[in-house]
């Protein structure tokens, strides 16, 4: 197939040198520019797809999908019969009672406050990946016998919640209620229980590992005086379209129910994930745009340096729109050639880290034990679009420049 004349002697300024020249060197460190930047950003986004996807997953496996409780936070006096009213909602797969609330926690001499929620183990296996998170002990919140030989309900703690309380699987805390009750005797006084740990909770994620203990539903109620449960947990058949079936459930249960769903409970995260992604985005992009005004440097010499072949061009009969696409397309040779090569890399570290993981990280200082890296696709073609289009328009200038010689002023240099 025969090339266009404007493709075929841009390909000549681009390609056929006789020498490497200061000019030639300054393209070829503008290819190597839009590579890294191509590489690097495509790297970069993967590796946020990955720490997001992952965060997402564990938060739809660790945490139920919807939480269904009252406006005012009454108590759920009959959490069986609101279970079955949730199953026959389309979506919902399996609901679970809860009692959650802030407490304080103690071990010998070291304090510090927890979210506690208190649950029904049978159905809580059915809502959250609750044992699969268990890193140590057992998934036990019966009477359990601690070191001191004292049966105790059981309780199980964030792993992080255990270490700032100095305790291991068979230790002792003191667990005491924040809400206080008048007592005919002592007056005003919390409930406080005494708990064996039978198990340390780790769900990645150091927020949550942090501040919560699980104990159970009934020893929860005992503890926060609570008949029934608090708020319902709800596995849906979609987590990705949660917030669609927790509308189901508030116009199927009405007014004083209230259904949140998880991207609404964890919303915060979410977002900063995805802010951060557009700032390591921009950011990173900057390689790109050093590498394109050494585009505009570099076409402009050549347009210093092919003037009087340029004239010649001219008095042959090409029009200005014929070398403005010339060194349109010089300029577009530079972003195809830099964003194929960096997408050839990019893309080939990002498949070899998702098969093999061969970069590995510290999992005592993150929840993971590799990188996580992710390619969607649409970011693949978003760097394409972005890096090509910046090519082209920064290629103008000198293309226009060019384009806007006299055929008589420019065969003087020749």
């Amino acid at each position: 197939m025969k090339l266009p004349f404007e493709l075929f002697i841009a390909r000549r300024y681009l390609f056929a040198r006789k020498k490497v020249s200061f000019i030639s060197t300054i393209m070829i460190i503008s290819i190597a520019g839009v590579f890294l930047g191509t590489t690097v950003l495509l790297m970069t986004l993967s590796v946020m797809n990955g720490f997001e996807t992952e965060v997402k997953n564990r938060i739809m496996g660790s945490f139920a999908h919807v939480k269904v409780q009252s406006f005012k936070r009454d108590a759920i006096t009959n959490p069986d019969s609101m279970n079955a009213e949730l199953i026959k909602v389309p979506g919902v797969v399996a609901a679970a009672p809860l009692i959650e609330d802030k407490a304080a926690i103690s071990s010998r001499d070291i304090r510090d406050g927890v979210m506690i929620k208190g649950v029904d183990l049978v159905a809580e296996e059915k809502v959250t990946d609750l044992s699969k998170n268990i890193k140590a002990g057992d998934l036990n919140l019966g009477e359990a016998i601690s070191r001191k030989d004292r049966s105790n309900p059981g309780i199980i703690l964030g792993s992080y919640v255990a270490d700032k309380l100095r305790v291991m699987v068979g230790d002792e805390v003191i667990v005491m209620s924040l809400r206080v009750e008048e007592d005919a005797v002592a007056g005003m006084q919390p409930k406080m229980k005494r708990l064996t740990v039978t198990g340390l909770y780790e769900s990645g994620m150091y927020e949550y590992d942090a501040n919560l203990a699980f104990t159970s539903l009934k020893t929860a109620s005992d503890l926060f005086g609570v008949a029934g449960a608090m708020a319902m947990e709800v596995r849906v058949a979609n987590p990705t379209a949660a917030d669609k079936t927790a509308e189901a459930i508030r116009d199927y249960l009405g007014y004083p129910w209230d259904a949140v769903d998880w991207m609404r409970q964890y919303g915060t995260l979410i977002k900063w994930m995805n802010t951060e992604k557009l700032i390591a985005f921009i950011v990173i992009s900057m390689i790109i745009m050093v590498a394109i005004f050494n585009i505009i440097s570099s076409l402009l010499m050549v347009v210093m340096e092919k003037t009087g072949e340029i004239g010649i061009l001219l008095s042959m009969g090409a029009t200005p729109k014929h070398i403005t696409r010339i060194f349109i397309f010089n300029g577009l040779f530079v972003g195809v050639i830099g964003t194929v090569a960096g997408l050839i890399v990019g893309l080939s570290v990002c498949f070899a880290q998702m098969k093999f993981a061969f970069i590995s990280l510290p999992p005592d200082v993150y929840f993971l034990d590799k990188l996580p890296m992710l390619v969607v696709w649409t970011d693949v073609i978003a760097v394409v679009l972005i890096t090509n289009g910046l090519c082209l328009l920064f290629s103008l200038y000198p293309a226009l420049k060019a384009s806007k010689l006299k055929p008589v002023d420019a065969l003087k240099y020749i």
